[in-house]
């Protein structure tokens, strides 16, 4: 579950202060985020997932890949079935590219590294950081002000010692785990746990970093979340009038929202 905006920037812009209908507010958060990641299987998406993927042998030289941030193992094998594989290092047997540009789109042999492509069906296994991120580095998390606690595996309440910058929406990052907060009292957060591909592990005073994402794609969700909001309650009705007093609904044109989510994505546009 990833957010690409949080509640209290929602609600400022719906002017809304009440907090009785935040669940609610929170979820069209989330449907928006995924709606700014695109159609599903269209392998884009802006938070940083971890988890091992298979590959074949590319038909050309490079071998294309979704948005990678970061490889922690690559393993290959000649039979398919994994019971004899080898592993491979970059900068010795292989280089990410683009070179200098995150996410990385391909992988590349080296001459150097006298390796060939596998031939057999999910022969390359890729274990890493995938997402597009920020867009800038491998490592798409700022520093909160914050070191936080979760005494269990199992442990819900987040408990910080400075709240300063952390909000219901945000996926957070303590050690290896990441969580999504679902709430915020005094110092204490709600979250859910061993987010995106992470396990859930117990953190003693450990520090809180927060998933940074580009600022095209904040916006476009807090645009979609607020349009959510603004129509639900219509039950779809375009107008009401009631007297004299007649109110249009506007809702968002479909070429504005295309332009919307083309800027979005227009790093893939052709």
């Amino acid at each position: 579950m990833n957010s690409y905006n949080t509640l209290s920037n929602l609600k400022t812009i719906l002017q809304i202060t009440s907090s009785t209908n935040d669940t609610l507010l929170l979820d069209y958060l989330i449907g928006a985020s995924r709606e700014v990641d695109g159609p599903t299987g269209a392998n884009r998406f802006f938070y940083a997932q971890s988890a091992t993927k298979y590959f074949e042998q590319p038909h050309f030289d490079e071998l294309l890949l979704p948005d990678l941030l970061s490889l922690s193992a690559v393993s290959v094998t000649e039979n398919g079935d994994w019971t004899d594989e080898e592993s491979w290092t970059e900068s010795s047997h292989f280089e990410l590219t683009p070179y200098n540009d995150f996410p990385k789109h391909g992988m590349v042999l080296l001459d150097i590294g006298y390796k060939s492509w596998p031939s057999a069906q999910k022969s390359i296994k890729l274990t890493g950081v995938w997402g597009y991120g920020d867009g800038e580095s491998a490592d798409p998390w700022e520093a909160s002000a914050a070191t936080g606690t979760l005494d269990s595996t199992s442990d819900t309440s987040l408990t910080v010692d400075s709240a300063t910058g952390l909000a219901v929406g945000q996926t957070l990052k303590i050690e290896d785990e990441q969580v999504f907060c679902t709430a915020l009292s005094g110092t204490t957060l709600t979250v859910e746990r061993g987010k995106n591909g992470t396990t859930a592990a117990a953190h003693t005073s450990k520090a809180v970093y927060i998933a940074k994402y580009p600022k095209d794609v904040q916006l476009a969700t807090l645009h979609f979340a607020a349009e959510m909001w603004k129509t639900s309650w219509a039950a779809g009705f375009q107008s009401r009038q009631i007297g004299d007093y007649r109110e249009v609904l506007a809702r968002m044109n479909p070429q504005t929202r295309e332009n919307i989510l083309a800027r979005v994505h227009r790093f893939t546009l052709g």
